[in-house]
C-alpha cells in the first residue's frame, strides 16, 4: 500500500480490478465520454477539456486508475480507488491530502445518463479536469479542513448510512425493484424527520452547489465546472431550463435531492468567488466562533465533539448538559464518556479514554476577587485562595454551583493551569442538586470560564483511537451468463466490417438481442466513413422498434454525440 495514504484511510483502497469491465462496459464509458466531450465543448468552463487531456483521460476507454494518479502528481494531487461510497469524513479526508478517491465502479447501460451511485465517470471525468486549476484545487482541500472541523449530527449520520445502503442496492444486479423502492422511502423518511440541521450539512450543500453542480460566469450565458453536471449528460443538457442563482452563502439553505435534477443551480464568477463564499461560511462555525453558540451546536449533534476553553484545555466527549447562567455564561458542562482531556491537540498524560470511561463533567466561572485570568494563576494565587495540597475548599462558580473537597495536585501546560485535582468532593448546584459525588472518585476542575472553540472528533485522534462504524462497504462483482458474455463480445465487431456481406450477417444477428441501440451506435461510428454502409445501418436503425420505442431519445442524442 503506498505510503502517501494515512494509515485509517487505507482500509477504503482496493485495487482496480480492470478485467472486470466487459465490453459493453467500454461501449458505456465510450458514449459517455463522447456526451461529455459533446457537452464540454459548448457549455464548459473554460479549461475543461484541456484539463481532461492533461490528466491522460481520453474517450476510447475506461482509464487506469493509477495512470491518472501519475498525471495527477503533477499538479500536486494523488488518486485511488475505491469501491461505492465511503463515509463523508473520509472522503474529505482523502481531500485534505490532496488524495482523490476513484470509485471503481461503472454505471449501467439503464443509468447511463445519471446515477446517484459513486462511480469512475463521476470521479475521473467529473472532479480530475480542474484539479489542474491551482484556485479550484485550493478551494477543495480548505473546504476538507473546514468540513472535517466542523460539527454533524447523529442524524447526518443515520441519512449517510440510508444514502449509502441505497447506493449498494442500486448497484448490486441482484437487487429488486421492491428493495430499492423501500430504502428510497426510508431514506425519504429520514430526510423528513431531520430536526437539526448540522454545520456540516450546511457545508454539504456549499460543496453540492459548487464542486458538484456548479456554474461559472454570467446569469445570463453561464457554463459548467460542477462535476455532477459534467458526468450527468442529461442534466448538462438540461441547465438551460433551470433556474440560476447568483452564488452567495445563502447557497447553504437550499437542501439537495441526489435522487433527481436539480431544481436550481448557483452561478460563480470565477474560482476565487469560491475562495470568498467558503471563507464567509467558514467564520461561522463554531471552531472559530465558540461561546454559548458553539456549545448549542455540540449538544444537538449527540456526536463526539471537542470543547476548547481559554486556557487550552480540549475536553472531547458527546456533551449532554450545559448550565447557563446568561446569554453568554456558561456554569457547567457535563459528557457522556468515554472523554479525553488534552491541550494543543496532544492528550494530557493520565487523561484518556481509558480513565474518563464514564464520562467527565466540570463547573465552568470560579467566582474570586483575584481579577486575572484563572488559567494564569501561579502557584501563590492558588495559595492565596486557600489551594495548598490536602486542604479542604470550598470554592463557589457563577449558577450557584458550590465544589467542596480535599485539594491534591495541579496541572500546567506552557505555564498555564489547565486542571486541579480534588478528592472527596461533592458539587451541587443552586437548587443543592447533585451534579458529583464523593463516591465517583478524584475529580479534575477544568480551567476556564469561556468555550472559545468547539469541533468534531477528538483533539488527539491517534491517541483516542476512534473507532469508525463505517466499515468499508465492497460493491459486488458482477456475474454474466454465457449468453451475456456472449453479447458483450458483439461490441467487438464493428470495427472489423468493411463489406456488405459481413454488415448483413452483423444485423442479422444483432437483431435478436433485446436493447442494441448502443451497439448499433458503435456500428454507425465505425462505418460513417463509408456512405453506403452507413446508409444501410441508418434504415435497420428505423425498424427497430426496441429502439424507437424505449432508447429514440438516447439514440438521437448518441447520433449527435458520435458525429452521426
Amino acid at each position: 500500500m503506498s505510503s502517501f495514504i494515512p494509515n485509517h484511510l487505507k482500509k477504503y483502497v482496493i485495487p482496480q480490478n480492470y478485467k472486470k469491465y466487459s465490453y459493453e462496459d467500454q461501449a458505456i464509458w465510450r458514449f459517455i465520454m463522447k456526451g461529455v466531450i459533446y457537452n464540454l465543448s459548448r457549455y464548459a468552463y473554460s479549461g475543461a477539456l484541456e484539463g481532461l487531456q492533461k490528466t491522460g483521460i481520453n474517450q476510447n476507454q475506461i482509464p487506469k486508475i493509477k495512470n491518472i494518479d501519475k498525471k495527477l502528481q503533477k499538479f500536486g494531487w494523488r488518486a485511488v480507488c475505491i469501491s461505492g461510497f465511503i463515509p463523508p469524513r473520509a472522503f474529505m479526508e482523502f481531500h485534505l491530502h490532496k488524495i482523490l478517491p476513484i470509485a471503481s465502479e461503472l454505471r449501467s447501460i439503464e443509468h447511463i445518463f445519471y446515477t446517484p451511485a459513486p462511480d469512475i465517470v463521476h470521479e475521473a471525468v467529473g472532479h480530475v479536469p480542474f484539479l489542474t486549476n491551482p484556485v479550484f484545487s485550493n478551494f477543495l482541500s480548505t473546504y476538507a479542513k473546514s468540513v472535517l472541523k466542523s460539527i454533524s449530527s447523529s442524524e447526518d449520520l443515520e441519512k449517510y448510512k440510508a444514502i449509502r445502503d441505497l447506493s449498494d442496492l442500486k448497484a448490486n444486479h441482484k437487487s429488486t425493484a421492491l428493495q430499492i423502492k423501500k430504502q428510497e422511502q426510508k431514506l425519504q423518511n429520514i430526510i423528513k424527520n431531520i430536526n437539526y440541521i448540522s454545520e456540516a450539512s450546511y457545508l454539504s450543500r456549499l460543496i453540492w452547489w459548487t464542486s458538484e453542480y456548479g456554474l461559472m460566469g454570467s446569469l445570463k450565458n453561464p457554463k459548467i465546472y460542477g462535476a455532477g453536471l459534467i458526468s450527468s449528460i442529461g442534466e448538462a443538457l438540461n441547465i438551460k431550463k433551470v433556474k440560476k442563482i447568483k452564488l452567495s452563502q445563502n447557497c447553504i439553505n437550499f437542501p439537495f435531492d441526489i435522487t433527481d435534477f436539480q431544481p436550481q443551480l448557483f452561478v460563480a464568477k470565477n474560482f476565487e468567488h469560491l475562495l470568498e463564499v467558503l471563507q464567509k461560511i467558514s467564520t461561522q462555525l463554531a471552531v472559530y466562533r465558540g461561546g454559548v453558540y458553539a456549545v448549542d451546536q455540540a449538544l444537538k449533534s449527540k456526536t463526539l465533539n471537542t470543547i476548547v476553553l481559554e486556557s487550552g484545555l480540549q475536553i472531547s466527549g458527546v456533551l449532554t448538559k450545559k448550565i447557563q447562567t446568561t446569554k453568554k455564561e456558561l456554569a457547567f458542562l457535563k459528557f457522556t464518556g468515554p472523554v479525553q482531556l488534552s491541550f494543543k491537540d496532544k492528550q494530557l498524560k493520565g487523561h484518556g479514554k481509558n480513565y474518563h470511561k464514564e464520562g467527565y463533567s466540570s463547573p465552568l466561572s470560579l467566582i474570586v476577587k483575584n481579577k486575572k485570568d484563572f488559567h494564569l494563576w501561579t502557584k501563590k494565587d492558588l495559595i492565596k485562595m486557600g489551594l495548598k495540597p490536602g486542604s479542604v475548599v470550598n470554592l463557589k462558580f457563577k449558577g450557584g454551583i458550590q465544589l467542596k473537597g480535599q485539594f491534591e495536585r495541579e496541572l500546567r501546560k506552557e505555564k498555564k493551569l489547565l486542571i486541579l485535582t480534588f478528592k472527596n468532593v461533592l458539587i451541587t448546584d443552586n437548587e443543592s442538586n447533585l451534579l458529583y459525588h464523593p463516591s465517583w472518585g478524584p475529580f479534575d476542575l477544568a480551567i476556564g470560564k469561556k468555550v472559545v472553540s468547539a469541533f468534531s472528533g477528538p483533539a488527539d485522534n491517534k491517541a483516542y483511537q476512534l473507532i469508525d462504524e463505517f466499515e468499508p462497504s465492497k460493491i459486488p462483482q458482477r456475474n454474466f451468463t454465457d449468453n451475456q458474455k456472449k453479447f458483450f463480445s458483439l461490441y467487438k465487431e464493428p470495427k472489423k466490417i468493411k463489406s456488405t456481406q459481413q454488415l448483413k450477417l452483423f444485423l442479422k444477428t444483432i437483431k435478436k438481442e433485446i436493447k442494441p441501440w448502443l451497439l448499433f451506435l458503435e456500428l454507425l461510428n465505425a462505418v460513417k466513413n463509408n456512405n453506403k454502409l452507413k446508409k444501410q445501418v441508418l434504415e435497420q436503425t428505423k425498424n427497430l422498434k426496441n429502439i424507437q420505442l424505449q432508447n429514440k431519445k438516447v439514440f438521437k442524442l448518441g447520433l449527435k454525440f458520435y458525429d452521426i
